[in-house]
């Protein structure tokens, strides 16, 4: 027996699936000639089983996805980055394997890491979020991003946090600084008197 891992297109909802093929290969023995004692081996496969895999941390990013100005990160509860699709590299300057296991906060503008706080505070607490941020690119400039947070647990593994990361438009941004600052004040108010994990690098 074989097992596969691939992706199908689902026709009525032309969305892809993750599944599990597993294979049987079976062995036909023909003779070739009657009067002749060679005997002839035909290996044939059948494809005897197709399981969906039920996985909700599985990104799947297709031709369509490739040239928005998205990407998309997994982290832990504590905020440490544990994977990042290729696209990031063109909107921050990292390469993903340059920022695994690297602290989400090494990389957020100082005046956005309260923001920052609080929407992880509240994923971990309630499973989604939401927020607007800004985040230091490698060559020094600035990025402002519009983060959706998901909390995503499974009783098999350790929880995670998986980040939808899309480029402010030019309207968000123009919007940023206004909305940003009663952000600021309600993420305060919301933080005080609950402890965090969530810590800082100086």
């Amino acid at each position: 027996n074989e097992t596969y891992y691939a992706r199908m297109t689902i026709n009525v909802t032309n969305e892809y699936r993750q599944v599990r093929i597993q294979r049987k290969k079976k062995t036909n023995l023909e003779n070739a000639n009657l009067h002749s004692t060679t005997t002839r081996r035909n290996n044939v496969f059948g494809t005897i089983l197709i399981i969906t895999i039920e996985d909700s941390s599985y990104i799947d990013i297709t031709l369509h996805d490739i040239h928005k100005q998205e990407f998309y990160t997994k982290m832990n509860l504590v905020g440490e980055i544990i994977f990042e699709d290729h696209r990031g590299a063109l909107e921050t300057g990292y390469l993903p394997h340059e920022i695994l296991s690297q602290s989400i906060f090494d990389f957020v503008y100082h005046d956005d890491r309260l923001v920052k706080l609080h929407a992880l505070w509240k994923c971990v607490t309630t499973g989604l979020s939401k927020l607007q941020w800004r985040l230091n690119a490698r060559d020094g400039s600035i990025v402002f991003l519009q983060t959706e947070y998901k909390l995503i647990s499974n009783p098999q593994h350790p929880d995670i946090i998986i980040a939808r990361n899309e480029v402010l438009n030019p309207m968000q941004r123009s919007q940023f600084d206004e909305l940003q600052t009663a952000w600021k004040h309600q993420c305060a108010a919301d933080i005080k008197g609950n402890s965090s994990s969530f810590k800082f690098r100086k």
